[in-house]
């Protein structure tokens, strides 16, 4: 075994980090070398999480016409509980409640009062914690 050509191909796979595994053989010897993948100190890093996001739903249309705000009028933020009454939809004249299907906070309108609506199209979102403070327009 030679030595020399042994430390010749350790400083090579120093300098050559693409090269991943190899065999070296002379009369009587064989060494066979594979490289692990290389780790970086992002590895150990503990990731940082996200804050999630919590669980946001819309309040859809059930029927087309035309979208109507409650009176009073619901203000970003507010709480919003099951059942309660979020807007109408006028059709053919006549009102007809939209009730909320589930319960959180108003983060958002989808369409702006008067505007035409179409069955099933989302009308309000909501989520279901308090919204951040900048959130809240």
């Amino acid at each position: 075994m030679d030595l020399d050509r042994i430390e010749t191909l350790l400083g090579l796979l120093g300098k050559h980090p693409l090269v991943g595994e190899g065999e070296l053989s002379g009369p009587g010897w064989k060494i066979q070398f594979r490289r692990r993948p290389p780790v970086f100190e992002d590895d150990f890093v503990d990731e940082v999480d996200e804050p999630e996001t919590p669980p946001r739903f819309s309040i859809l249309s059930d029927r087309v016409g035309f979208y109507r705000a409650p009176s009073p009028p619901l203000e970003l933020g507010q709480q919003v509980v099951r059942g309660s009454r979020v807007g109408s939809i006028e059709t053919m004249g006549f009102k007809n409640p939209l009730v909320a299907e589930g319960e959180g906070y108003l983060v958002e309108f989808l369409v702006d009062d008067g505007d035409p609506v179409e069955y099933g199209q989302p009308l309000i979102t909501l989520q279901t914690d308090l919204p951040e403070p900048e959130a809240v327009e």
